[in-house]
């Protein structure tokens, strides 16, 4: 025995959970996102700026939408492949680029309002 595992073994037993634990990683981060962009939009209806709480919202709707349409499971591997894996980061780091900007922009807004 030399320690290796036999050549019939696939990636997905060599990598165990990995797979899951990545799409956890993605499906929570979204999550935190759409909550995120709904607390912004309490937070801007009582500044009195709806059209920032309403971007918050579109951006957190749209995220929601492609995360269940779009985003891995980690249950298949071969499924998971056929995946464009760099569209899908991409969008959820605009996603949470543009939850920075508008939260950015929300405390300019309390720190300048009289």
């Amino acid at each position: 025995m030399t320690g290796r595992p036999p050549p019939t073994e696939g990636a997905a037993q060599l990598y165990g959970a990995a797979g899951e634990r990545t799409s956890l990683a993605w499906q929570r981060t979204a999550l935190g996102v759409v909550l995120g962009s709904f607390v912004l939009f309490v937070v801007s209806a009582r500044l009195g700026v709806i059209a920032l709480g309403t971007v918050a919202v579109g951006v957190g709707l749209t995220l929601a939408v492609v995360s269940v349409m779009a985003f891995p499971t980690g249950g298949n591997p071969a499924a998971a492949q056929t995946r464009n894996s760099w569209a899908q980061l991409m969008i959820l780091s605009a996603a949470v680029a543009a939850l920075g900007l508008l939260g950015a922009l929300a405390a300019l807004i309390t720190l300048l309002a009289p």
